[in-house]
C-alpha cells in the first residue's frame, strides 16, 4: 500500500507499523515457541492494531508538524524539516 502511495501520510504511516511488526514477529519466531493456531488467530487482532498505530503516527506526525512550525527558530534555523502540507495552521495567521 505504501509503494502504491508513496506521497500519502497514511500510507507511509501503515507502511512502518507493518515493518515494526514484521521484525517483532521475527524475534517472537524465535524466542517463544508458539502454534499456526496462535498466528491464525492473531490475524484480525494485528489487523486492527496496525490501523490503530498507523493512525496514532499520522496524528502524531500532523501535530507535531504544527507545533514545530509555530516556533520560528526553529524554522529558521533548519534543524528540523518542516513539511508544510501537513501543518493545521499556517504559523503567521
Amino acid at each position: 500500500m505504501a509503494t502504491l502511495f508513496p506521497l500519502r501520510l497514511f500510507a507511509r504511516s501503515l507502511g512502518a507499523t507493518f515493518t515494526a511488526h514484521a521484525i517483532g514477529g521475527v524475534v517472537w519466531l524465535y524466542l517463544l515457541p508458539t502454534t499456526p493456531a496462535f498466528w491464525v488467530a492473531l490475524i484480525p487482532i494485528v489487523a486492527f492494531e496496525r490501523l490503530m498505530f498507523a493512525s496514532g503516527i499520522s496524528v502524531s506526525y500532523v501535530a507535531f508538524n504544527t507545533l514545530l512550525a509555530r516556533v520560528e527558530f526553529i524554522v529558521k534555523s533548519g534543524v528540523v524539516a518542516i513539511d508544510g502540507r501537513y501543518v493545521l495552521f499556517s504559523p503567521h495567521t
